[in-house]
């Protein structure tokens, strides 16, 4: 959520904070690498399909949609 409000350090600050994450550890990756310029054709390119991580993205998803972004 905070990295399509464009709230950048927020939002590395949280992912660096929860590093046991591969999808955590990838965005906080691409925020570190694009900045304000992060969007969804940088977050797009992640690739992963173990279990973990599936559960990781669909909890995103939810929150996404909950908060109507």
């Amino acid at each position: 959520c905070l990295i399509l409000l464009k709230r950048i350090a927020e939002a590395h600050a949280k992912l660096t904070a929860k590093s046991n994450s591969s999808i955590g550890e990838f965005l906080a990756e691409m925020v570190k690498m694009h900045g304000e310029h992060v969007n969804g054709s940088h977050i797009g390119g992640f690739k992963s399909t173990d279990a973990n991580t599936l559960l990781d993205i669909a909890r995103i998803f939810a929150v996404l949609v909950q908060e109507r972004l």
